[in-house]
């Protein structure tokens, strides 16, 4: 049996969904930083290469090609894993 999901996991994506696009890579930053998540966008991109940036966050972890993309998909696979 699937342990329960962490209830803060639908408050954060609640949150998220609540944010403006220009907004919500700023407090998915913040959610991640002060809730002992894993960040590893850098604050400064580096020239255009080939680059998967992740994120993790209560149990939930999410990548994406550009940084802009993170918020939606760490929502999706939360949404995804509350919903099992």
């Amino acid at each position: 049996m699937r342990p329960a999901a962490d209830p803060r996991m639908a408050s954060a994506a609640d949150l998220l969904a609540g944010t403006s696009q220009d907004a919500q890579l700023l407090q998915l930053r913040n959610l991640v930083i002060n809730n002992g998540g894993i960040w590893t966008v850098p604050d400064c991109p580096t020239p255009p290469r080939a680059v998967l940036f992740e994120v993790a966050l209560f149990g939930v972890s999410a990548v994406a090609t550009s940084p802009a993309e993170l918020p939606q998909n760490w929502c999706r696979a939360a949404r995804a894993i509350a919903a099992t």
